[in-house]
């Protein structure tokens, strides 16, 4: 429900916050409202920013369908 229209630049990017251990991602396009929440396991502070929806649009791109183990390799 990102908004690909400059003329209200907010509407082109949707909200991300973490809040009480919950991932909120809201989104506006002028007719339409989109609310995904998520719980998220987080130790930091609870924030809030503007993600741009290109920025989204090329993360979801990268994206698996399935969900696999992610391993971290320390050096």
């Amino acid at each position: 429900a990102v908004s690909i229209e400059e003329n209200r630049p907010i509407f082109t990017g949707a909200l991300l916050e973490v809040k009480e251990s919950k991932l909120y991602l809201v989104a506006v396009d002028g007719f339409r409202l989109a609310l995904r929440k998520t719980p998220v396991f987080t130790d930091s502070q609870d924030f809030s920013a503007i993600v741009p929806g290109k920025y989204l649009n090329e993360v979801s791109k990268n994206l698996l369908d399935e969900e696999e183990m992610i391993k971290t390799v320390s050096f």
